[in-house]
């Protein structure tokens, strides 16, 4: 169920790096992200993705880990 542009500004207004950003511009922000839903397993990262971006956890869990080339 998706969540309304209240309760995002509400997830939005807690995180650390967006403290700055006034009511305004945190709806704005929460129209303009994307709201990815991923199953179980699915990789949604990797180092070789060449934009910036931030993501906000809004429920579940993430595996974070690097692998080598066994050096």
């Amino acid at each position: 169920m998706p969540m309304s542009i209240e309760e995002e500004v509400q997830l939005l207004r807690v995180v650390d790096i967006l403290e700055p950003l006034s009511d305004e511009e945190l709806e704005e922000l929460a129209r303009r992200c994307p709201d990815d839903h991923l199953q179980a397993g699915e990789i949604f990262y990797t180092p070789s993705d060449s934009s910036e971006r931030l993501f906000i956890l809004k429920r579940g869990r993430v595996r974070v880990y690097r692998t080598t080339n066994g050096r």
